[in-house]
Parts: C-alpha cells; sequence; structure tokens
C-alpha cells in the first residue's frame, strides 16, 4: 500500500438537535411567512417561463429585479405584498423555489403546471443564511424570526449529538435549518468534514489495499464478511449475528398490529396502530446503523480501502427480498448497504458492488456456503481490476 495519500475530498452529512426555544408558536409563524414566500415566488415563476432558462445566480438576480424595491429599482414589476423581509430570508426561499425548478427542467426537460405544484414550496424547511442566527455554539443559537407581529432575535437551546469542532482543519457548519415535525423542532445541521483518502478505486488496486468482501444472508448472520490482501489471501472472517433476534423483535411488534387490527377499537383506523409501526421503523433503524458500523468498524481495523458485495439485477433483487419478507434480516440489506456506502466514504473507504454476470467462477466445497461466496465475489472483484491495471 502506498505510505503517503496526497489525494483528499470531502464529505457533508446532517446532524439533527432538538431545538427548545421559549415561544416555538413563534417558529411556526416563521414558517408560514416562509411558505407564503415561496408560493409567491412559484407564482412569478409559473407566470414568467422565460426566466426557466437563466442560471440559479442570474435567476436570482432577475427575480429580485421584478419584485424587490430598491434605490436603482423604486417601483419593480411584480412588489412584494410584505414590507422589510430580511434579505437572507427572501434568498433562503427563492433557492429553494429555484432548486425545485431545476430539479424538475432536469427530469421532464420543460415545466407545466400539473408537474409544478404547489406542495414543493410547503414542503421546505426555513433555511438559515447568515445574519438569520448568530452566537451559534452547537449548544445555543439567537435566530432572527418573524413571530407575527415583527421580526425579533430569540435564543434557543439546542440538544442531541455534539457537532464537530469547527477548530479542526477542514471542518465547517454550514447554514442550519429549522425543521417542525408534529411533536418537536429540530435544527437541522450540514456538516463539512475532509476525507483524507479519496483516491479513486483504480488508485487502491494499484497500491494493492486489502479489500472487505461481504455477503448478505437470512440467517442469524446479517452478514459474512472476510478480508482479502492485494494476493488474494484470506486475512480475516467475521459474522455480523442478531438476525435472528431482530427478526423476533419484528414478529413480536408485527404480532401486536395484528391483534390491533382486529379488535373492534382500530379496525379502519390506520392511526390507532401508529405507535407499533414507529416501533418497527425505529427498529430497523437501529440495527441497519449497527450492522453498518460493525462492519465499517471492522474494515477499518484491517485497514481495508475497498467494501464490495455482490449486486443482482433489479427484478431478480426485488424477487428474493419478496421472498425473504418484509422483515427478514435479508430484506435489512437494502438499508445496511446504504448507510455503509455513506459512512465508509467519510472514513476513506471506496464501496463497488460486483455484477452478478462478472462472477465467472462459483466453485463450492465442503463448509459455510455463504463465507465461500463472499471469498469469491472478493477475488473476482480484484481480478476484475486486474485486468483493467
Amino acid at each position: 500500500m502506498a505510505d503517503h495519500i496526497t489525494t483528499t475530498g470531502y464529505r457533508i452529512r446532517t446532524i439533527r438537535l432538538i431545538l427548545e426555544c421559549p415561544h416555538p408558536e413563534w417558529m411556526k409563524e416563521n414558517q408560514k411567512l416562509y411558505h407564503e414566500l415561496q408560493l409567491f415566488y412559484h407564482k412569478v415563476l409559473t407566470d414568467h417561463p422565460e426566466l426557466h432558462e437563466y442560471g440559479s445566480q442570474n435567476l436570482m438576480r432577475e427575480l429580485e429585479r421584478l419584485t424587490v424595491s430598491s434605490k436603482s429599482n423604486p417601483e419593480p414589476e411584480i412588489p412584494l405584498p410584505w414590507n422589510k423581509v430580511p434579505a437572507y430570508f427572501r434568498r433562503a426561499a427563492i433557492n429553494g423555489e429555484i432548486a425545485a425548478l431545476k430539479s424538475l427542467l432536469a427530469k421532464n426537460g420543460d415545466i407545466k403546471d400539473e408537474k409544478f405544484p404547489e406542495r414543493s414550496a410547503a414542503q421546505n424547511s426555513v433555511v438559515l443564511y447568515q445574519r438569520l442566527y448568530r452566537n451559534f455554539t452547537g449548544r445555543r443559537i439567537t435566530v432572527n424570526i418573524w413571530n407575527g407581529r415583527e421580526w425579533i432575535w430569540e435564543e434557543c437551546r439546542l440538544h442531541g449529538n455534539e457537532l464537530p469542532d469547527m477548530e479542526k482543519e477542514g471542518v465547517r457548519w454550514l447554514s442550519p435549518s429549522i425543521v417542525i415535525s408534529r411533536n418537536h423542532y429540530f435544527l437541522h445541521v450540514p456538516v463539512r468534514e475532509p476525507v483524507y483518502d479519496a483516491r479513486k478505486l483504480k488508485q487502491r488496486i494499484t497500491d494493492r489495499a486489502n479489500i472487505c468482501a461481504i455477503q448478505f444472508t437470512n440467517r442469524d448472520a446479517f452478514a459474512v464478511a472476510c478480508i482479502l490482501n492485494a494476493e488474494g489471501d484470506q486475512l480475516s472472517v467475521r459474522y455480523f449475528k442478531g438476525g435472528a433476534q431482530y427478526r423476533s423483535q419484528s414478529s413480536r411488534w408485527l404480532d401486536y398490529i395484528r391483534k390491533s387490527q382486529m379488535s373492534m377499537g382500530s379496525h379502519g383506523q390506520p392511526k390507532a396502530d401508529q405507535k407499533y409501526w414507529m416501533h418497527l421503523k425505529n427498529l430497523n433503524e437501529y440495527w441497519a446503523h449497527k450492522i453498518s458500523r460493525d462492519i465499517l468498524n471492522y474494515a477499518i481495523e484491517y485497514q481495508a480501502k475497498v467494501i464490495t458485495w455482490e449486486e443482482y439485477e433489479p427484478e431478480y433483487s426485488k424477487a428474493v427480498l419478496k421472498q425473504a419478507g418484509n422483515w427478514s434480516p435479508l430484506h435489512l440489506s437494502s438499508r445496511i448497504k446504504k448507510y455503509l456506502t455513506y459512512k465508509s466514504w467519510g472514513s476513506g473507504i471506496l464501496v463497488a458492488a460486483i455484477k452478478t454476470f462478472q462472477i465467472k467462477n462459483r466453485t463450492f466445497t465442503a463448509g459455510d456456503k455463504d463465507l465461500q461466496r463472499a471469498r469469491i465475489i472478493g477475488k473476482q472483484f480484484m481480478n476484475n481490476f486486474d485486468k483493467q491495471v
């Protein structure tokens, strides 16, 4: 392996903090104004299709020229119906609508009224650009909000995970957003962090990095993994267990749901079973995060720089997962893979799946076939890249 890595990169992850404010009702008023502002610009964009060809920055300037009064433009064509909306509050709302427009144009090539619904604006949370907040320490933040009558500064407390230290090189807290759920208020903080190994896949193989090959199962082990060196020799094997426990816990909550639905009290009332579905959702999240983190720690322990697994054809994969069941260890593998992919990049490890058709040799001997499959996946992956290198 290379002794010194010079290729670096970065990742952005969002950390959710609980937002505790003296007047939470003001946050709702602030959100309401933000939505109304977005709907206003939604209509402007809908009524002026000639603006759709502009780039994002030029579109922002043109929308402000059309709607904002200034010394050089005292009578805009479509004046804002509100007085003294902070510039950065307005620009955050505009950017949300521009992003929705650009996404639609990229997807469909044009814009039609029925494909640019007003609900797109109502789904956006208030983004706090600079000058809309101050004294942000990770445990407190003071926010400039509209309380329904005037703009005020409100100091709020923050609870939850620690934010990465801004004193560390390359770490930046980006513009947070206020997210209002049914019963809670949250501050979502995007954090930019350095990735100290951003080499491409081919370079890692050239540098003779170890790889971690994985086979997902539907047994007590969610997955079996093996570490292979550049020569294809197996250095370690590990089973990531808990599948039987996950299946049992899921069955228990599914039984509660079934019994509840059979009773007169909840029949035909989906919300009556919501607490049980939430338990299932939390259970799903817990095991997906746990197993993905355990696999990543295993790869780090043995200095693996690539994680690989077999990727089936979509239709075949759907059929296999359907047969396994929605609350089975194998079905959870889709979420484990998703979490493992973004967690690995932050640790300088790449995930690269190998297509089923690329595996040429599936010769098994006596013993654990899942372990043998993991080993075959790893060796085939290395053979594929050896040819390219």
